[in-house]
């Protein structure tokens, strides 16, 4: 289910998403759906960050993460990825 909400906008941000709209060939609500997704996940990013921050994960936590997390420069992505 889906509601609608309501926001004022300069006229030239609004022309700008009604053309990236038309060229994505997609409406402008999925193109603002996008965008606040994308804002929210980084703010939800910055958070971490700042609690990471203020609190280090220790060697003991990360000692547990697999080296095989991080594959070598010459890695065949599409077996890591499985495509």
């Amino acid at each position: 289910m889906t509601q609608t909400l309501s926001f004022r906008a300069d006229p030239s941000l609004a022309g700008e998403l009604d053309a990236a709209a038309a060229e994505a060939g997609v409406p402008r609500s999925e193109l603002l759906n996008q965008a606040i997704r994308e804002f929210l996940y980084r703010l939800r990013c910055e958070r971490d960050a700042e609690r990471y921050a203020l609190h280090p994960l220790t060697p003991t936590e990360t000692a547990a993460w697999p080296n095989e997390a991080w594959p070598d420069d010459d890695t065949d992505w599409t077996e890591v990825f499985h495509q």
